[in-house]
């Protein structure tokens, strides 16, 4: 038999998706190795089991003499091989996980001599491979067994011995509704080989459980150890791997033990994230049972009225520091994530068909702004007729921006003309003009020319003593005149 599954440990770190649908590395919380490690689950949790029995004993070889110068000799059967287990199981707060036990390698039987007689008998005993006990909540929940000894039995007239040690299986006692088997695959442990009579080569003890990689999160190949073996004509053993059986003595060869058995226990803290989105819709759904180490995906962004979002905070306080980073921050505790808002920003445009803006009008506010009364503006000979929101200038005037308003406005300012009184004095001359009221910025319609006896009409004047002449054409009336 080839010594080719030793006991391997060989961790590889995979990519696993997470409940939000992102990768990230595994990172466990605790690794229980040795017998009497344990600890109290702080956090819901997944825990994962890999283990082995311990393999059994081999049988003691065993010689007979005759009476004259002949004997017989035979070869011990060898021990079987421990089981193997991977188990995957979800644990509740507060439960305690604990090795109980790791399954000792059994002890091997002794060489036994007879003398003179008729009876044949077997080598001394070899013991049984220990089991490992994994606990939780005090509850044996797994119990791999060890493998067994030597077939035993009594040989008669230099017989073969009876058939090696049968191999330790596996037993799961989940009595507890608390605790949930998600995943288990186990191997029992291999028969050891039979003992021979007149056999040089001792027989190979049987080969543990063997649990293949590529279970749970890490990828484990727990294989288990071939049983030992001793080489032709030498008292050199290949040793039992963890977990196999020992090989069966001959002659005054001594048996070989078990290999003790192993047993590796991952816990892995299960967090939960939630959400507040501070006012925004929607607010995403709590993500629960996230491994620890692992990545959320960031969820779609709320939106909130009035306000940029500026992405998710560890504190309410939304500190620069505390900002979550979804692409390489792994989750470690459980956690609520906090949205932040910026204030958008929001212009105001004023159309003030030729007027001037107050100083006060502002042009900028945001959704918090207190509300805004906005100011009147002026313009040279006009009077002010409110601000509307279309350039028709329709509907009713606009005076204030409430608070809580959003979006970009723009006013349009309205102007009445201011009406004066336009009179013609013609000093004598016919006939005379009306008058006429003219609205501000206005040309006033130039009347006929007055006539006067003897005299020539030169124009029309606002000052006598000016060489000024009134203008129908360019000049607008400003003022009673």
């Amino acid at each position: 038999m080839q010594n080719k599954n030793k006991f391997l440990k060989v961790a590889a770190v995979i990519a696993a998706v997470c409940v939000a649908g992102n990768t990230a590395d595994y990172v466990e919380n605790r690794k229980l190795l040795s017998k009497g490690d344990s600890v109290v689950s702080a956090y819901p949790a997944i825990v994962e089991v890999y283990a082995l029995g311990g393999g059994g004993g081999g049988e003691g070889g065993h010689r007979k003499n005759y009476c004259g110068s002949d004997y017989y000799i035979g070869t011990g059967s060898s021990g079987g091989g421990g089981g193997a287990i991977y188990a995957k199981l979800r644990v509740p707060k507060g439960l305690s996980i604990k090795i109980f036990d790791i399954g000792a390698g059994g002890t091997p039987g002794k060489y036994r001599f007879e003398g003179c007689g008729s009876s044949w008998n077997t080598g001394g005993d070899g013991g049984h491979g220990g089991n490992t006990v994994v606990t939780i909540g005090g509850n044996d929940i797994l119990r791999i067994d060890g493998g067994g000894a030597h077939g035993g039995g009594t040989e008669v007239g230099g017989q073969n011995s009876n058939g090696g040690g049968s191999g330790g299986c596996v037993a799961i006692r989940n009595n507890s509704s608390e605790i949930t088997l998600i995943d288990n695959v186990f191997s029992c442990g291999y028969r050891g080989d039979n003992g021979a009579d007149w056999q040089i080569t001792n027989a190979a003890g049987g080969n543990s459980g063997q649990i293949p990689g590529g279970k749970g999160i890490r990828t484990e190949v727990f294989g288990g150890g071939s049983g030992a073996k001793r080489i032709e004509n030498s008292n050199e053993v290949v040793a039992a791997g963890i977990g196999g059986g020992g090989h069966g003595g001959y002659w005054d060869w001594g048996a070989a033990a078990g290999g003790r058995g192993e047993a590796i226990v991952y816990i892995t803290y299960l967090w939960n994230v939630t959400f507040n989105s501070n006012g925004g819709s929607p607010n995403p759904s709590s993500i629960s049972e996230i491994y620890n180490g692992r990545k959320i995906g960031e969820p779609s962004k709320p939106a909130k009225t009035g306000y940029i979002f500026d992405g998710w905070y560890k504190n309410a306080e939304c500190t620069d520091a505390n900002r979550w980073d979804f692409n390489n921050s792994g989750v470690t505790g459980d956690m609520t994530l906090y949205a932040k808002w910026t204030k958008e920003e929001y212009y105001i445009t004023y159309d003030l068909n030729g007027g001037i803006n107050h100083a006060s009008n502002p042009l900028i506010y945001n959704v918090e702004t207190p509300t805004i009364t906005l100011q009147s503006p002026t313009r040279e000979h006009f009077t002010f007729g409110g601000w509307f929101d279309n350039a028709e200038l329709s509907g009713t005037t606009v005076t204030l921006i409430p608070n809580g308003s959003t979006w970009n406005k723009t006013y349009y300012a309205k102007w009445v003309a201011i009406p004066f009184t336009v009179s013609f004095d013609t000093k004598g001359g016919s006939p005379t003009p009306p008058q006429v009221i003219v609205n501000s910025g206005n040309l006033v319609d130039k009347p006929n020319d007055p006539t006067r006896l003897h005299h020539e009409f030169l124009g029309w004047f606002i000052d006598l003593d000016s060489d000024i002449q009134w203008s129908f054409v360019n000049n607008t009336v400003t003022k009673d005149i």
